[in-house]
């Protein structure tokens, strides 16, 4: 159904990954999880990271009004079925996987982060 696109959240601290998704997100997952890793100070607290995810890719970029086009729950397996690759957010440490590439999150950041236009460098 139309451009779907992920973020799955995956903790320690979770019972089970959390899937965000987006019926027309094209590259709006990259994008937004690139900008909250590039500002978040709550890596380590899964729930709050989550809804600052998902507060990022639905209502900022996705203009989510709370009626359709948006979904968010836990799931039992990681899933490759969307339109785009999905992004699969290690919480607790920042890590990403997108497009079959591992990246730490100034990684992350650094190179999607031209998608969200950031002008970020990193200083470690």
């Amino acid at each position: 159904m139309g451009d779907r696109s992920s973020i799955y959240i995956i903790s320690k601290g979770l019972p089970k990954p959390i899937q965000i998704y987006g019926h027309y997100g094209y590259e709006d997952n990259a994008r937004a999880t690139a900008i909250v890793l590039s500002k978040t100070t709550r890596l380590g607290d899964a729930w709050y990271l989550t809804a600052q995810l998902f507060y990022q890719f639905a209502i900022v970029q996705g203009g989510y009004v709370g009626v359709d086009s948006f979904g968010i729950g836990s799931v039992d397996t990681l899933s490759n079925s969307d339109e785009n690759p999905p992004i699969y957010l290690n919480a607790d440490n920042g890590e990403v996987e997108y497009g079959g590439m591992d990246y730490t999150k100034t990684e992350f950041v650094e190179e999607f982060g031209k998608l969200a236009g950031l002008d970020w460098t990193s200083n470690t």
